[in-house]
């Protein structure tokens, strides 16, 4: 009884948790992705600038409710019973502290903003992270996957992957723990194998898409080459690699490392999509959401794409590494990262500072940007526990591999923004934030077979998030906050210091 107890009070934490946010926060929050793709699944055409599965699902939803919130109530539902599954799992084998642990995770604060969003970042985490914890009740008691769970667990990994066009980053690494699990005995390996073969399946996932799916395309991935090709003229400062069609004056006024928003149509740097692009890719410009327009033909932008880089790599390199520290949230000032600050980047009109927050605003805004909210802060955690678990398959630790899986699944997806990112939200980094955090709450556990040298990987690791979240603070102090006046009290004297 007191075991049952135990695992009752897990599962009802979490079930009265999670059904108080939903009932508080009903029926959950838009933004324009997840407006459009509704729009879609009413108006049942599609097209795959968003991947349509998630459409498609909220086409299905409708036959029972018209309403936004079925999706809402979908991905909360996944949600709740991915953790706890997961916990009741973890208590099971006796690891009582690292199912509380887990408990946490689902509740963790900067996750529950997120998850309140209707949107497909939280439709990949909620259904990979239910997948996960449907096959690990059964692994981490030795036991086999009943054939009905295996077609669950599928059918989430299928939409997990097709929900996103970077998602397999973040799927085949646990895939592999669910089908090869030996194979994690080579983790940075098959971390690179995972990594070509996720690189491999974006374009069999648009040809899924629009084959089976039914989406016709809307040129997602002529945003990279774009922003790409715009990166690399602006640090080459050689604008042959763009056929010379745009000039270093235009560039300059208009390249931000931030978001590849500023050239779309409608925006005030539009024309430059048109220049490189040699035309738009629709009657109407790019943003082929409208129902009413059809893609027109567009030469390939893939060779010149391929060659630029070929060219100028160091100019290439410059470019993504800018992104990425913006994607990351790292060394960049505070609140750069926020919807008014992104909407100023893209229209070229600089913020206007305001005073700070007081207050549960204050404690809120803390809770939303803070350094535990960023994907920087979450990448570093990944390298950390990768650095403790990276013999976990070979010591044959059961729970230990699945974390290693998971801080590979979520250090992989997070990474991939390094090569494939095109804008910034915090949200871009949630599912591999959600999977690192709960592959490092499995650590709260009871001692398992013996791992050689882990005090001094433990100190290493501990020194490395450190490092890194020191060095955001330390920056953040010494530039100006990009919202709020606040930081200026901290500024001075710091610059005082350096001066």
């Amino acid at each position: 009884m007191p075991r049952f107890s135990h695992r009752l009070s897990i599962f009802l934490v979490i079930l009265l948790a999670c059904g108080l946010f939903t009932a508080l926060r009903f029926p959950g929050e838009m933004n324009p992705d997840s407006q459009s793709q509704f729009e879609q699944a009413v108006s049942g055409v599609y097209n795959d600038w968003h991947p349509p599965v998630m459409a498609r699902l909220w086409s299905f939803f409708m036959l029972f409710s018209g309403g936004v919130w079925t999706m809402f109530v979908f991905q909360m539902l996944c949600w709740a019973l991915a953790f706890a599954i997961l916990a009741l799992a973890l208590e099971r084998r006796g690891d009582r502290l690292a199912a509380w642990a887990t408990v946490v995770v689902a509740l963790f604060p900067p996750f529950l903003m997120h998850i309140v969003n209707i949107h497909k970042d939280v439709g990949l985490v909620a259904t990979l992270m239910l997948a996960v914890a449907l096959v690990a009740q059964y692994r981490l008691q030795d036991r086999k996957v009943p054939v009905l769970v295996g077609v669950i667990v599928a059918a989430l990994l299928l939409y997990a992957g097709l929900v996103r066009s970077n998602s397999w980053f973040a799927v085949m690494p646990v895939l592999v723990w669910m089908i090869w699990p030996s194979l994690l005995k080579r983790p940075i390996s098959l971390a690179l194998a995972c990594g070509i073969v996720a690189v491999a399946l974006v374009p069999v996932s648009s040809l899924v898409n629009q084959s089976v799916l039914g989406a016709r395309p809307a040129g997602a991935l002529r945003t990279l080459q774009i922003f790409d090709l715009a990166g690399i003229v602006r640090f080459s400062r050689d604008t042959t690699v763009a056929q010379d069609k745009i000039t270093l004056a235009q560039i300059d006024e208009c390249y931000s490392p931030i978001i590849a928003d500023i050239f779309y149509h409608g925006g005030r740097c539009g024309f430059l999509w048109d220049a490189i692009a040699g035309s738009a890719d629709t009657p109407s410009g790019l943003a082929t959401e409208q129902s009413n327009t059809a893609p027109s033909p567009s030469v390939s932008l893939t060779p010149l794409w391929i060659a630029a880089i070929r060219k100028h790599p160091l100019a290439y390199a410059e470019h993504r590494l800018g992104h990425f520290n913006a994607a990351m949230q790292f060394l960049i000032a505070g609140h750069e990262a926020s919807v008014p600050a992104i909407h100023a980047v893209v229209d070229g009109t600089p913020g206007e500072r305001i005073e700070p927050l007081h207050g549960a605003r204050k404690i809120l805004d803390l809770v939303r940007f803070g350094p535990w909210a960023t994907p920087a802060v979450w990448l570093a955690l990944g390298l950390a526990l990768l650095l403790l678990l990276h013999d976990a398959a070979r010591r044959m630790d059961a729970v230990d591999t699945l974390s290693l899986a998971l801080t590979l699944s979520g250090a992989s997806y997070i990474g991939a923004f390094l090569l494939i990112g095109v804008a910034n939200d915090p949200r871009y980094g949630l599912a591999g934030g959600v999977a690192v955090v709960a592959a490092a709450a499995m650590q709260f556990r009871r001692a398992g077979p013996p791992a050689p040298r882990r005090p001094v990987r433990m100190g290493i690791a501990i020194v490395l998030l450190i490092l890194v979240i020191a060095a955001m603070m330390l920056y953040r102090m010494s530039v100006p906050d990009v919202l709020y006046l606040a930081s200026d009290w901290m500024i001075q004297p710091l610059r005082s210091t350096i001066g």
